[in-house]
């Protein structure tokens, strides 16, 4: 489901991956960042990622960031992304 580029430049961690719902917002903010920030392996574009997936429901989502130096250099990130403790239902 992920365009390609996704997988070689940021590698994703999503820990309620048993939620289709909340996958389905994971890849629509994973586009959206890649619109909006200048490029998908940086702190800008997992930023971004985090305010889309809030602003779609999941107030308490979370989208960590980090990469190595070596990483960086070949610009390659790690997010890992977690849904929250908020209950859908009554969010």
């Amino acid at each position: 489901m992920e365009p390609a580029v996704f997988e070689r430049r940021v590698k994703i961690r999503v820990v309620e991956w048993d939620d289709p719902e909340f996958l389905v917002a994971v890849n629509q903010a994973l586009e959206e960042a890649a619109i909006q920030a200048s490029g998908i392996d940086g702190c800008a574009a997992a930023e971004i990622a985090q305010q889309v997936l809030r602003a779609a429901g999941y107030p308490a989502a979370v989208v960590s960031y980090w990469r190595t130096a070596d990483e960086a250099h070949h610009q390659v990130a790690h997010w890992t992304v977690r849904r929250g403790d908020v209950d859908r239902a009554s969010a």
